[in-house]
């Protein structure tokens, strides 16, 4: 699993606060998780399907074990669900994911953050990694803390 830290300036303006009710601010930090399914993620097949769901799975146990230590550090930190775009809760003292009235875009925050190509897909979109082609599956945490200190917590 590969993941990419970015600042999150630029990403959030107003709708912020129906996706994360509760923060004071916006997110200052953006980590993108790509994931090599082995399965051109443009066909729709068994296999695909399987493979996207193995993929879910990997990547919600990964963005919620790096959410908490996120939290135990003082930082905020939210993983948001591939499929619908509604926050995961990430501490037991977290309201039910339906407290948030807005939806989050993984295809959006890669299109902005990497440039990397979007092709349509049926009712949906993905994502062209450069390295991993149409067989990456993304996910995505956003943090309170500043990108500087991530990479502080990274090099540590």
């Amino acid at each position: 699993m590969q993941i990419l830290w970015y600042p999150a300036a630029g990403l959030f303006r107003g709708d912020w606060r129906g996706l994360l009710p509760g923060w004071p601010e916006p997110p200052n930090s953006l980590a993108l998780f790509f994931q090599d399914t082995g399965v051109d993620l443009c066909d729709f097949s068994d296999a695909a399907e399987q493979a996207k769901d193995a993929a879910r799975e990997r990547f919600i146990a990964g963005a919620l074990g790096l959410a908490r230590t996120l939290h135990r550090r003082g930082y905020r930190a939210t993983v948001f669900d591939p499929v619908d775009g509604l926050p995961v809760a990430t501490r037991e003292s977290d309201r039910p994911r339906f407290w948030s009235t807005a939806n989050w875009s993984d295809i959006r925050a890669v299109r902005t953050v990497t440039g990397f190509p979007i092709e349509a897909a049926g009712g949906c979109h993905v994502v062209v990694h450069p390295q991993y082609g149409r067989r990456v599956y993304i996910g995505s945490l956003v943090c309170s803390a500043l990108y500087i200190e991530l990479m502080g917590m990274v090099s540590a």
